[in-house]
């Protein structure tokens, strides 16, 4: 499943948990045409799309998984602060949070960020991720399978 016109999607997962991050590598092992990044530190992550914005944008990913409970830096301070940076103006990159529960005022607070396609619960699944892909790239996305 890629963009058309595309190689390889980019995707980028932040998220605390390194027993998830590494069910979802499991997961996405045979699809050759997504390049996966995982962070497990919000900051890190964040240091890492400022050094591809600085010297590689072409490399920022498409698509941004985001654990919304991060210590340090939760989901909505990082976003906030790639707003307040500047960060991702030169090349939009659609985020999808994740949550263990769907609290109303972090569904309330997603909705205020413009990039932020959809609030989805964990866990995150091939098939949850085929069906939030087609609902929102319906016709940017070709699967090869």
């Amino acid at each position: 499943m890629a963009f058309q016109n595309k190689q390889q999607t980019r995707l980028l997962f932040i998220d605390d948990d390194e027993i998830n991050n590494f069910i979802l590598q499991e997961l996405f092992a045979e699809e050759e045409d997504l390049a996966l990044t995982f962070f497990s530190d919000s900051s890190a992550a964040y240091d890492h799309l400022r050094m591809l914005t600085e010297k590689q944008i072409q490399d920022l990913p498409d698509i941004i998984f985001m654990d919304i409970k991060m210590p340090i830096l939760d989901g909505f301070e990082f976003l906030d602060r790639l707003q307040q940076d500047g960060f991702l103006v030169n090349k939009p990159v659609d985020i999808f949070l994740l949550s263990s529960t769907l609290d109303s005022r972090d569904v309330k607070r997603a909705a205020s960020y413009s990039n932020i396609k959809e609030l989805v619960t964990k866990p995150l699944t091939v098939d949850k991720f085929r069906t939030l892909i087609s609902r929102h790239f319906d016709n940017d996305v070709t699967s090869n399978r």
